[in-house]
């Protein structure tokens, strides 16, 4: 991805920030840390066409001066690799956290074959920020475990193996 040299402005980062196309969230740690940077404006009342504050500006240049390695990256989407045996089970293993900044979840498939070895694969997540005046950690977390359900819920239904049970953490 090519960036053209403009003044960093609210705009341009959210611009930039939503051109990244990220829809099972491989990269949403990354993308988390872009909403973090354009939160603080939000914070501070500015309009979409001003400047970001100098102590902003360092952490927004930053994160769009590694951007471009975005392009290296790459996934493998087969969840079961060659050398595995036949599926003896299914599981889905969820986790989700929060803090004051934002809360998350990931699904990770995990399989189990007839000679009982273990393969996990990443299946997808999802990033939040908390809101400007966030509420309790408690309630975040407890936003965090329902970010986490949701995904169940669609992955039972667009996998095409049977799932036999889904984990929380």
């Amino acid at each position: 991805m090519q960036l053209k040299k403009k003044p960093p402005k609210r705009r341009r980062l959210l611009s930039v920030m939503s051109s990244v196309y990220d829809p099972l969230g491989f990269i949403s740690p990354f993308l988390l840390s872009a909403k973090i940077i354009l939160q603080d404006p939000c914070r501070r009342k500015l309009k979409w066409d001003d400047v970001i504050a100098r102590d902003c500006l360092h952490q927004a240049q930053r994160w769009l001066e590694s951007l471009p390695a975005m392009d290296q990256f790459s996934v493998q989407l087969c969840y079961k690799p060659n050398e595995f045996g036949m599926i003896a089970d299914v599981e889905i293993h969820h986790f989700s956290d929060a803090s004051e900044v934002g809360y998350g979840g990931v699904s990770y498939l995990r399989l189990i074959d007839a000679d009982s070895r273990v393969h996990c694969s990443f299946v997808m997540s999802k990033t939040r920020l908390a809101l400007l005046k966030p509420p309790s950690v408690p309630c975040l977390e407890l936003t965090a475990a329902n970010l986490a359900v949701k995904p169940d819920k669609m992955l039972r239904k667009e996998l095409e193996v049977p799932i036999n049970r889904s984990v929380f953490f």
